[in-house]
């Protein structure tokens, strides 16, 4: 059966017949396979509003991010603080 995953206001439809909803919070790699990876944007403020949307919509917190992503949590913080953004821990966001 088809997948559409649904992720702050999108929907991303498997090519298939029919469909099923999940939760945003389910890895990518659950629905899609193991081969299945997201680049992160490389464009720092692309990457801001992708992360701090993440953060608010399914992982609330670096942590929580950064395991879901498979990203470096030092290099994602080094990245944004390029751009004058901090990670706010009462937030939990790039503030």
């Amino acid at each position: 059966m088809p997948v559409t995953k649904v992720t702050g206001f999108f929907c991303t439809p498997l090519p298939e017949q029919s469909h099923t909803v999940v939760p945003a919070s389910v890895p990518d790699s659950e629905i899609y396979g193991e081969e299945a990876y997201v680049m992160l944007p490389q464009d720092p403020i692309i990457l801001l509003s992708y992360v701090n949307t993440k953060l608010r919509d399914r992982d609330h917190t670096l942590e929580n991010f950064c395991a879901v992503e498979d990203v470096d949590q030092a290099e994602l913080c080094s990245r944004l603080a390029e751009v004058g953004y901090t990670y706010d821990t009462n937030r939990a966001q790039f503030v």
